[in-house]
């Protein structure tokens, strides 16, 4: 039987309940994509699939292979409102509660698609507590899952083939890209080929907005460091009793020549004045001094008495 029905679900909690956000602009498009969320959810519970092959970019992860979930049971519970508590700080949420979700695996599926993908990529089967207890599952399953097991009558969801993505495409993605994409036209045509119905939901994750999520957002500063474009960054090569740049002069000047340059980190060539004037000396082999606008120190070497100069 062919690939009945596939289709993207957002694994935000914004998507899931867009009264999270009290921003006017933020609330409006997340409920745009609640709908559209809606709507996908109800095209796969229609399409009546014996199973439900999901990929999921926060599962299970190794470093290279694709991780086909082998446990027999599947059991999870995602918070909603914490994917916005690590955005815009632990006071964002007006609340928080917890939505429960339990599945169980097409044992058949998963080792066929493991058989027929591993002759050509990355993949291995993951099988935890010997196959006793149920494999986790948290937000990126629970929340994409969540919107087919609402839309069906029985609120209950068929077999489950649950393929995690591995670490590599965090920082690897450009390298790894060709190779996911080749792996998902061989698991379309082994889905084409199959005899049992499938769909073929992919968890993602969607930001449709890029204003701040509340009206008054409390960012959490101390992971990364806000800093305005115009703020000077520190550098570690300021010395002592050195002008600190300012932002202005961080600016490139694409028409002062390089050799006029000063060195990354430090004052301009043309603010020698407001270095002391060790930095703003050059001494020549006859002795005499004169100023340096290069923004280097060219020093020379004072020949010794006594000895010839090398």
């Amino acid at each position: 039987m062919p690939l009945v029905a596939a289709a993207v679900l957002p694994h935000g909690d914004f998507a899931f309940d867009p009264s999270l956000l009290s921003n006017p602009t933020s609330r409006a498009a997340a409920d745009g994509l609640h709908r559209g969320s809606l709507l996908a959810g109800r095209l796969l519970a229609d399409a009546a699939p014996d199973a439900i092959v999901l990929t999921t970019p926060h599962g299970l992860q190794t470093s290279w292979d694709v991780g086909i979930y082998q446990n027999a049971a599947l059991q999870g519970v995602a918070t909603v409102g914490r994917d916005l508590q690590e955005s815009f700080g632990p006071a964002s949420p007006r609340k928080l509660y917890p939505v429960s979700l339990d599945g169980q695996t097409d044992a058949g599926l998963a080792q066929q698609i493991m058989d027929v993908l591993s002759a050509r990529h990355n993949v291995t089967l993951q099988r935890g507590w010997n196959g006793v207890l149920p494999m986790p599952l948290h937000w990126g399953e629970v929340l994409a899952l969540s919107y087919v097991a609402n839309a069906s009558a029985a609120h209950c969801l068929p077999p489950l083939v649950t393929l995690g993505l591995p670490l590599s495409r965090y920082n690897l993605s450009s390298a790894v890209a060709t190779g996911f994409l080749q792996l998902g036209r061989d698991l379309g045509r082994l889905l084409e080929a199959s005899s049992k119905r499938a769909t073929s939901p992919a968890s993602s994750r969607a930001r449709p907005f890029l204003e701040p999520a509340f009206s008054e957002p409390s960012r959490n500063l101390s992971l990364c460091e806000h800093r305005s474009p115009s703020s000077p960054r520190p550098t570690s090569r300021t010395r002592t009793g050195e002008t600190p740049p300012s932002a202005s002069r961080r600016t490139r000047r694409p028409s002062t020549p390089r050799s006029a340059r000063g060195r990354r980190g430090s004052t301009p060539a043309h603010c020698c004045a407001a270095r002391p004037p060790s930095w703003t000396r050059s001494t020549r082999a006859d002795g005499s001094a004169s100023r340096c606008c290069t923004g280097r120190s060219r020093r020379r070497r004072r020949p010794r008495r006594g000895r010839p100069d090398r």
